[in-house]
């Protein structure tokens, strides 16, 4: 993350300082420096604090696979509490990044291809598919060509180690408007994750509309039946822009584990 206008206006500071504390209680809590933590990861800390408070008592993962890994700042901050105990798959496109764990420098999404991924020049962290603007121009982004495939091809030709993954299995989506893809890329092998920590945007991205709704009935169909907001983004008085959102299934009284599994295909 580097630093912008934003960070130096009233909300801004406050929401940096709030990612501060979460972050210096999670170092508290785990025995870790928070001098370790770089600036980088300051976005992720609150959601981090919030996801680990949730998972106590329950099982805790033993595979995260981290979709949109910039430089792994959401799972080193959750290594903190499960570096004896979790490998990380990160997935991550750009090529400048150096992401923590086993990597696979591609884009998941729906489809199996090659596509343009947009890095704008102002701050690499904001890479996707789907570029904010309408019109992006080479002035903003840096255009490469990336590698793109579905989660679900991955394992059937034997690219991923799905088989051999300990579970329980964290999925973490923060793909930049490209979240829903994502999931429908899984395909049938969303049955075997057990938590799904994701970015759900708020706002209308370039050409990308996001849509939680889309995101949570895509879920349910999969079983997903608990969820909670573990952080709102917001600007000042305005709506949240985004949303990082806990999905993971939870047996009710009388209530069955099984679903009924349904395919979903979301527009490209």
């Amino acid at each position: 993350m580097k630093l912008h206008w934003f960070h130096l206006r009233p909300y801004g500071l406050v929401r940096g300082l709030c990612h501060a504390w979460a972050g210096w209680s999670l170092c508290r809590k785990f025995g870790a420096s928070l001098r370790v933590l770089s600036l980088d990861g300051l976005n992720s800390m609150t959601t981090a604090w919030n996801f680990l408070e949730t998972m106590e008592g329950r099982p805790q993962p033993r595979t995260i696979i981290d979709v949109g890994a910039n430089r792994s700042q959401m799972s080193r901050l959750l290594l903190l509490a499960y570096r004896d105990s979790s490998l990380v798959y990160s997935f991550e496109p750009n090529p400048d990044l150096k992401p923590t764990g086993t990597v696979f420098t591609l884009a998941l999404s729906n489809r199996d291809g090659v596509s343009p991924f947009f890095i704008p020049r102002q701050d690499d962290g904001w890479a996707s598919l789907h570029p904010q603007e309408p019109n992006p121009s080479p002035d903003q982004y840096r255009i490469v060509d990336v590698p793109v495939a579905r989660f679900e091809t991955l394992v059937e030709q034997h690219k991923f180690p799905w088989d051999s993954m300990q579970r329980p299995v964290l999925l973490k989506i923060d793909t930049e408007g490209n979240e829903l893809r994502v999931l429908d890329g899984f395909g049938r092998y969303l049955t075997g994750v057990d938590y799904i920590m994701l970015e759900a945007g708020n706002t209308k991205r370039g050409s990308v509309e996001e849509d939680l709704f889309a995101i949570t009935e895509l879920l349910a169909r999969f079983g997903f039946n608990r969820s909670k907001v573990l952080y709102a983004a917001h600007e000042a008085h305005r709506a949240p822009i985004y949303m990082d959102m806990l999905f993971w299934r939870e047996k009710s009284e009388g209530e069955s584990n099984g679903f009924k599994h349904q395919t979903f295909n979301s527009k490209d």
